[in-house]
């Protein structure tokens, strides 16, 4: 059901039971009828919002309408914010709603001033912004995790059958003409299929479970997965919650049911481990300064020349000096990469695009993990509601509890 148009009265966002059930979508933030009343106390002392990018809903701005936010918005729909204007507009803002384009820091801060009380992301990871910085001056940080797992993991397995099934170099051919020219033989443009192959993640939250339980389709043999902290694998922990909405035991029973090895999944103890015994890495770890670059030289000697390597978390988790090395001398077969150390700003020369020995080794999108439509628009949507009730908007939360972001860091 797509959404169109998202009034403060009736917000449409997937229930934690319909995300996985493709239930009708259902009201879930009902604000109280202070929120939908003006009264002349609030008009004088309106909370003013910052807007640093064009979003698909309309709650920002039918809380202006009504009366209750001063809104600043950013002019341009499809330009980033200017760092110059959003430090000049912060002043005085309650809340902030960016993306991930927008630096937080004490520049940011210090700019908006002791008024701030809310910075509202439109992304899962927070690595642009100065968590800690917020925490000291009491200003809440939201994100919108959880609602893209879905997209996410479609996306990650386009990648994987993307890099595995030769798709850089055939679609090159096509793309330059030589299709005609190109020898029809057995063997040509094929890869691993995915059945009995070892699945091996780098962060095992949400989106993790959510790509290991579709690939479970495929008939994978083993999932493993390195964690922050060991973790052994139990479908009824709560830390991994996907396996236990999707009856992981009971899967796992009717596969044996119908003739099928039960899939084994498992925690390694070293990323060195998780390196020698995977056919296809996937990188969805946090960023932070403990994972900076740990997918580099190290790890890409530990893994096996017909391995690939999938990214669709942050780029800099990945050295690429040491990844395109790595890919001249065959120490993996390839790799998927939704994000890029350095993004946007990729020149066509770089490297993993423009060098002969590595270019059809690599299949390279500009970071769109999240982007089907339905799940922008609920992150939209979640962005601009924490934002109002982290701001401290009169009648604005989640579920009538009024200042309640249903997401927070």
């Amino acid at each position: 059901m797509p959404l169109v148009h998202l009034s403060p009265s009736l917000l449409l966002l997937p229930t934690r039971a319909a995300k996985h059930s493709h239930l009708p979508l259902v009201p879930r933030f009902s604000p109280s009828p202070s929120f939908l009343t003006t009264s002349a106390a609030h008009a004088m002392s309106k909370p003013k919002i910052l807007l640093t990018r064009s979003f698909p809903t309309s709650l920002l701005a039918e809380a202006e309408k009504d009366g209750k936010i001063e809104l600043v918005s950013w002019p341009h729909k499809e330009k980033p914010a200017d760092r110059k204007w959003v430090l000049e507009n912060a002043k005085g803002a309650a809340g902030i709603a960016i993306t991930m384009t927008e630096k937080v820091d004490e520049e940011l801060l210090s700019a908006a001033g002791s008024s701030l009380k809310c910075i509202s992301t439109l992304s899962v990871g927070y690595d642009h912004i100065d968590v800690r910085l917020c925490k000291e001056r009491n200003i809440r940080v939201g994100n919108t995790p959880s609602v893209l797992n879905e997209a996410v993991s479609d996306l990650s397995l386009l990648l994987i059958l993307a890099i595995t099934r030769q798709a850089p170099a055939a679609t090159r051919v096509v793309r330059e003409g030589r299709w005609k020219d190109t020898p029809i033989s057995p063997m040509a443009f094929t890869g691993p299929s995915l059945k009995g192959k070892t699945i091996g993640f780098f962060g095992f939250g949400g989106i993790a479970q959510t790509l290991a339980l579709q690939l479970a389709n495929f008939d994978v043999a083993r999932i493993l997965y390195k964690t922050s902290r060991e973790r052994k694998f139990d479908s009824s922990d709560e830390y991994f919650g996907e396996f236990g909405k999707a009856h992981w035991e009971e899967r796992q029973t009717l596969r044996q049911k119908c003739g099928k090895e039960r899939i084994e999944v498992g925690s390694v103890s070293s990323l060195d481990a998780l390196a020698r015994e995977s056919d296809i890495v996937v990188v969805l770890a946090s960023l932070s300064p403990s994972t900076k670059h740990a997918i580099g030289s190290s790890f890409f000697e530990q893994m096996k020349s017909s391995a690939h390597l999938i990214n669709v978390s942050r780029g800099p988790l990945v050295d690429t000096s040491a990844l395109v090395s790595a890919l001249k001398e065959g120490k993996l077969a390839g790799a998927a990469l939704d994000v890029l150390e350095g993004e946007p700003a990729i020149p066509a020369d770089h490297p993993l695009i423009a060098d002969p020995d590595v270019k059809d080794k690599v299949f390279l999108l500009p970071h769109i993990g999240s982007a089907n439509t339905e799940t922008r628009m609920r992150m939209s949507a979640l962005t601009e509601q924490n934002v109002l009730a982290g701001a401290g908007v009169p009648g604005a939360g989640f579920e009538g509890q009024e200042g309640r972001m249903e997401f927070e860091v």
